[in-house]
């Protein structure tokens, strides 16, 4: 499993500062979910960077990382995609 420890690829680590972040939105911290997704560049984390913009109103800076999340994530990842589709800030 790619999340395994046992690997050594230090997935484990970047995995537990994704739902920290995670974590943060929820409870509506989005400089601190900043603050933990701001070193990666997979699309969970892109997908939290574009949420956390979001929610602190910055709604142009918010849309870029929310749509490379979405093409980002495989097919198979149905909901995380629709997730940064609904997500994305759409123009007025």
């Amino acid at each position: 499993m790619w999340g395994d420890s046992r690997t050594g690829n230090g997935r484990t680590d970047m995995d537990s500062l994704i739902t920290a972040a995670a974590h943060a939105l929820a409870g509506g911290d989005p400089l601190g979910a900043l603050k933990r997704a701001s070193l990666q560049d997979d699309a969970p984390a892109l997908a939290v960077r574009g949420i956390a913009m979001a929610q602190l109103g910055d709604l142009v800076r918010a849309k870029a990382p929310l749509r490379s999340a979405a093409r980002a994530f495989s097919p198979t990842d149905t909901i995380a995609r629709a997730t940064c589709l609904v997500d994305a800030p759409q123009k007025r």
